[in-house]
Formats: C-alpha cells, sequence, structure tokens
C-alpha cells in the first residue's frame, strides 16, 4: 500500500475544493442558467515554496483568514494539530513546494424578457 503525504496546504486545497468550490464549468453552468451571458473562466497556478513554520503562524490567525473560517472546527484543528507533529518532526524538510490555482471569471448581464 501505498501512502500519500500531503503538506497542510495541500489538504486544506483538497478539503475546500471538494466541499465548498464548484468546478469551474458547474460555476459557468449555474451562472448561465441564471442569466448572465458571455461567462468567461480564466485560470491561473502560482508555484511556490511554502516555509511551514510561517504557515503556521499563519494559520494559526483564523479570525483574519476567510478562507479558514470556511472549514469546519473540528477539520480545521485536525488539520493544525498534524501540521504541528510535522514540524515536530526535525527529519521532516521545514520547505515544501506548493502551489496555488486561481479562477477566476468575467459575466455581464443583461435583462430577460420572458
Amino acid at each position: 500500500m501505498t501512502t500519500i503525504r500531503l503538506t497542510m496546504a495541500q489538504a486544506l486545497v483538497r478539503f475546500l475544493a471538494v466541499r465548498y468550490f464548484w468546478l469551474p464549468k458547474v460555476a459557468v453552468k449555474v451562472m448561465e442558467a441564471i442569466g448572465f451571458v458571455a461567462v468567461t473562466v480564466e485560470r491561473q497556478c502560482l508555484r511556490y515554496q511554502q516555509n511551514l513554520r510561517v504557515w503556521l503562524d499563519t494559520i494559526r490567525c483564523r479570525d483574519t483568514r476567510s478562507q479558514l473560517l470556511a472549514i469546519p472546527d473540528a477539520a480545521y484543528k485536525a488539520r493544525v494539530r498534524r501540521l504541528e507533529r510535522e514540524l515536530a518532526d526535525r527529519s521532516a524538510p521545514m520547505v515544501r513546494m506548493d502551489h496555488l490555482c486561481f479562477v477566476r471569471s468575467g459575466v455581464r448581464s443583461e435583462p430577460r424578457i420572458d
């Protein structure tokens, strides 16, 4: 059995993407169904190095990060504990590659004539 080890950031992104966000094509269909026209979607991915100690300090300020407030309390606490355990392991890397993907949408609305 292969074990896949995710960073805290990767785990958060997967958790939120699955439970709280629509796929871009679903968002486009819903927006078109309610009357928006010329719906466009642009994706942008950023790759960078994530310092896990800095990340832990960041996520501990949950009340100032709306993305973290969207996560249920139990899941948030479990992921913080997991990151703390990772950082306690001196043999584990303190910096990891990570990435963010942004989906930007543009719309134009026109009045519906029924």
